[in-house]
């Protein structure tokens, strides 16, 4: 309810966090998220050990998944204070793919999910932001 009431200026707001009253960034819970089915969106409550959707029977793919997420807040901090020209599109490439990954088998709202939303917006403000001066035409 924090949210629509002071996010969203509007009394009839139809936005996906106010309609399911998301919680704030602040207030999502850190260990970890809940995964779910990109076939039928049920959740998927052992990712590991589960190898089909126990509602819909599709095969289940999320071990590689699940370990990339493990160490995700910690690596997308070090993405961040270390971009540079040289590994900006590697590491916009490398986020953009695991947030596809992320965003048919994870349930929003999701702390991995807007971690990763972070970096590659990072990215595309640094790309958008950086001129490098060529020294050989001065």
């Amino acid at each position: 309810m924090y949210y629509k009431k002071n996010l969203c200026n509007f009394s009839s707001c139809e936005c996906l966090a106010c309609r399911h009253n998301w919680p704030l960034y602040r207030d999502l819970k850190s260990d970890g998220p809940t995964l779910i089915c990109s076939g039928c969106k049920s959740p998927v409550l052992q990712p590991q050990k589960v190898k089909r959707c126990l509602k819909c029977k599709k095969e289940l793919k999320l071990g590689k998944l699940s370990k990339l997420m493990s160490t995700l807040v910690e690596d997308a901090r070090k993405v961040i204070e270390s971009l540079h020209p040289a590994n900006v599109d590697k590491y916009l490439n490398q986020y953009m793919h695991l947030f596809s990954m992320m965003e048919a088998n994870v349930l929003a709202p999701s702390l991995v999910l807007i971690v990763c939303q972070h970096v590659i917006s990072q990215c595309f403000s640094y790309k958008g932001n950086f001129y490098q001066l060529d020294e050989s035409q001065h």
